[in-house]
Parts: C-alpha cells; sequence; structure tokens
C-alpha cells in the first residue's frame, strides 16, 4: 500500500489521516466506557460447539481503560475475526448496536491506525496492491456494505 500523497512516507499520511480524523474518535464524544483494550482469540474463552459458542472466561486486563466504546472492535474484527466483514456484522446486530453511519469506516480505520497494537499486521500479506490509500484501507476493512478482504 503506498501513500495518498505522491512520494509521502506513509507515517506522515497515517499522522494526517488520525489527525484529521480526530472530530470521529474524540473521547469527549461519547461517554466513555471500560474497555479491555486487548480483546483477541488468546484472551477469550469459550465453550461449545462452532455456532453455539458461549464466552466463559476473559483474561489480561493489563491493558483495561475507560474510552471510545469503537476502540475494543478493531482487535476483535483485526484479531478474532479475521476482519470477516459477516463476523462483524453479526456481532454488530447481537448487541443491537446504533446506526453506523456514512462516516464508520473512516472512523474505525482511525482507531486501527491509532490503537495501542498493530492492527494491520495481522492481515497485512493480504490488502491487494491496489489498494493505494488509507480510504481504500478503511473501504476494504470497515465499510460493511463494500467488499471485503479474500
Amino acid at each position: 500500500m503506498s501513500t495518498s500523497k505522491k512520494d509521502a512516507p506513509i507515517e506522515l499520511t497515517v499522522r494526517d489521516y488520525v489527525r484529521e480524523s480526530h472530530k470521529l474518535i474524540d473521547p469527549e464524544r461519547e461517554t466513555p466506557v471500560f474497555l479491555h483494550g486487548h480483546l483477541h482469540a488468546g484472551n477469550v474463552f469459550v465453550d461449545g460447539q462452532t455456532g453455539v459458542l458461549e464466552p466463559t472466561g476473559i483474561v489480561d486486563f493489563n491493558d483495561a481503560y475507560e474510552g471510545d466504546p469503537h476502540y475494543d472492535l478493531v482487535a476483535i474484527h483485526a484479531k478474532a475475526f479475521g476482519v470477516d466483514k459477516q463476523l462483524l456484522r453479526r456481532t454488530l446486530d447481537a448487541y443491537s448496536w446504533e446506526d453506523l453511519g456514512k462516516e464508520w469506516p473512516r472512523r474505525m480505520m482511525a482507531l486501527t491506525l491509532a490503537h495501542d497494537y498493530d492492527m494491520v499486521e495481522p492481515y497485512a500479506a493480504r490488502i491487494p496492491d491496489e489498494v493505494q490509500t488509507l480510504e481504500e484501507l478503511a473501504s476494504l476493512l470497515w465499510d460493511l456494505d463494500a467488499a471485503g478482504l479474500q
């Protein structure tokens, strides 16, 4: 993936993308909630059979804090779901997540980039060469109406 600005280092593009998304990820925008901070398959225990799994425990609260409720979705989507949009949609529906709005992909991409952990590495090798901008990557990862990663 290259930058959207010709010959600009990716660091500048990431910084600018997150900075420009500040209003979408402003911690004062919504009431903060308790966050685990690092939810993924290794920290969540389940019991049952495929399709009928029930959570039985969560470990590793070292990164727990208060913040944007969307933040925990980043690790879940990237690491537990393998950026499978169908699994994400089912989860959002199960929790009656409100209308995502047209800025959802940009907001979630900004949180992905600003996350305490590298939330691109788990699927980086699957990003097609045709993806050239962070907006295109945001659509590929977070736009539930657009095609996703294969």
